[in-house]
């Protein structure tokens, strides 16, 4: 009875800790998956209005309500959230069902980050209450971990009842007991579970890929400096399904007369005189089960670059700026209305087929 006890006990403190685990709330990690879709902090409008000094603008208790329910607060009657319900087309932000202090916390991290700062990957900052300080909460520790640990002292507790003493040794040995062996067994299953789905979810997620290309070029010179338009050198952008890589002799158009001295663009011209073209590393992938046509995009829905992109036109070296995640591919449809609400075969909806073969 007191093994079944112990056992019980163990397995109660876990399934505790994974709860725990689960209600942790990480404002940067929320803005950044469910936010930065539609909004900025300082760097222009989106699908949204730009947040940056929004606590200047408006009440933290307004901006509050908004959040959790924009919808409910323009159906008020409430002037500021109509006039920024019209001036945005009309698009409703989604409910967010977040708790006092984690829409406290939220707030705050839109503050810090209109300061120009942002908070450490490993952190987050909670504020508990309206009137209770801030205080520092370490990043929750990886689910996969829990029945990681849940074996190991499973089986260090079998293991200290088989070498203690005869005379201190538990009336039913650990090792004999089914109940405690089918622990062993069910934490050795879920390690395997866990860190399946976990690593399972981040395939092909390569959000901040920045690789080395063979050329330095820079994205923040061409298209930012010089406003050289995307289409120029991504040709099929607006026609084709993909992008399309720029051929070498389209840098030559420009670069047979300004700076074709610089070591870089002595590599073009080797490569445009031995007919090689340059193999550019490719940053952005989608898995190859996913269909995305870049036409429907960029003629059809005439979205910008720099909305899936992101600030292309302030790299100096190419990164992947958003995960491109289906979570966050199907956020973004759903948020910019692009099929009736009702039609739930749409690419708002769940028809698996309009991007998956």
């Amino acid at each position: 009875m007191k093994n079944k006890r112990l056992l019980l006990g163990l397995a109660c403190l876990w399934s505790i800790l994974c709860a725990q685990n689960s209600l942790a709330f990480n404002p940067k990690e929320f803005f950044t998956k469910r936010c930065t879709s539609c909004h900025t902090v300082g760097q222009g409008t989106l699908v949204g209005p730009d947040l940056k000094d929004v606590t200047k603008r408006r009440k933290p208790e307004w901006i509050s309500s908004f959040i959790r329910d924009s919808t409910s607060l323009i159906k008020s009657g409430d002037p500021q959230a109509v006039a920024l319900f019209k001036e945005f087309n009309q698009i409703p932000m989604p409910e967010h069902k977040l708790k006092d202090d984690e829409v406290l916390a939220l707030i705050d991290y839109i503050k810090l980050r209109s300061s120009g700062k942002d908070l450490p990957d490993n952190q987050t900052e909670m504020k508990k209450a309206p009137a209770a300080k801030k205080t520092q909460v370490p990043k929750p520790i990886d689910p996969k971990t829990y029945p990681l640990a849940l074996f190991i002292i499973l089986v260090a507790i079998g293991l200290l009842d088989f070498i203690r003493p005869s005379r201190k040794k538990l009336k039913t040995p650990l090792l004999k007991n089914k109940l405690y062996l089918a622990l062993i067994l069910l934490s050795a299953i879920s390690i395997i579970v866990v860190a399946t789905v976990i690593e399972a979810r981040l395939v092909n997620l390569n959000k901040g890929y920045a690789p080395t290309q063979p050329i330095a070029f820079s994205h923040q010179k061409h298209a930012g400096d010089n406003q050289i338009a995307c289409m120029y050198c991504h040709f099929a952008a607006d026609r084709g399904r993909h992008a399309g890589i720029p051929p070498t002799q389209l840098c030559m158009n420009c670069h047979s007369k300004i700076k074709n001295d610089s070591a870089e663009i002595q590599k073009i011209e080797h490569a445009l005189a031995s007919g090689h073209n340059i193999r550019w590393t490719k940053v952005h992938h989608l898995p190859d089960f996913v269909y995305f046509n870049h036409s429907q995009h960029v003629s059809v829905a005439k979205l910008d670059c720099q909305k899936c992109h992101g600030p292309v036109e302030t790299m100096e070296v190419m990164r992947q700026e958003n995960d491109l995640s289906m979570g966050w591919c199907i956020s973004c449809h759903r948020d910019n209305q692009i099929a009736p609400p009702n039609d739930h075969k749409s690419a708002a909806g769940g028809d698996c087929s309009k991007c998956h073969y």
